[in-house]
């Protein structure tokens, strides 16, 4: 025994997805030895699990290393859980970005599994409300969120909702003060069906697309 490898040697996968691995064990010519046992790990079996016969389990957002061994050589692979879910033509909820966004996608809204991913932007630029007149009145700043896969577009409206955290809202912001928006590739757009909810810092609106 030389070498094992690992196939694929990276995967991108959403909690609850799995993705079966190979190891492929060969000798020093490179010719495949086969019947070798061989015992899979995982680094972080909080983010992603693997049985006994390489069948990873996406658990968490995060990175985690699976190690195939066998007769003291290693193969590995990396795989990333992005942070989102899955919903089917039936619908379904995704909790996503730790937490703070929730989307639920109503049934029909989707003609085919899809997997919806959300992810916080660190420093969003912040780009003038071009609809305002003037076009500088109003500069657009809060938590900014990046919906996957970009362009989706839902033949019903979907629920987002996100969370706030009232330690960062200043003391002069009202309940009707703050919106969820999206970005349209030109402008800011309010978003419809706006309520927030004081008590549970959250706030919810109606999205028919994933904008760029």
């Amino acid at each position: 025994m030389a070498s094992v490898a690992v196939s694929p040697p990276t995967a991108s996968l959403l909690p609850a997805q799995t993705q079966p691995l190979i190891a492929t064990t060969k000798d020093a010519a490179g010719n495949v030895l086969a019947g070798r046992t061989v015992t899979w790990t995982s680094s972080a079996n909080a983010v992603a699990s693997v049985s006994s016969a390489g069948l990873v389990t996406a658990a968490a957002a995060g990175s985690a290393t699976i190690t195939a061994t066998s007769e003291g050589q290693i193969g590995t692979a990396v795989i990333t859980v992005n942070d989102g879910g899955q919903v089917t033509t039936a619908g379904g909820t995704v909790t996503a970005a730790g937490g703070a966004v929730q989307v639920v996608v109503p049934p029909g809204a989707v003609s085919a599994l899809l997997a919806i991913t959300a992810t916080a932007n660190a420093s969003p630029p912040p780009l003038p409300d071009l609809t305002a007149t003037p076009a500088t009145l109003f500069v657009v700043s809060g938590a900014s969120y990046t919906f996957g896969p970009e362009g989706t577009t839902f033949t019903a409206p979907v629920t987002v909702t996100v969370k706030y955290d009232p330690a960062k809202v200043p003391a002069w912001v009202t309940a009707g003060d703050m919106v969820l928006i999206h970005y349209n590739g030109t402008a800011w757009e309010r978003l419809p069906s706006q309520a927030v909810d004081p008590v549970a810092h959250t706030i919810t609106a109606t999205a028919t697309s994933f904008s760029p």
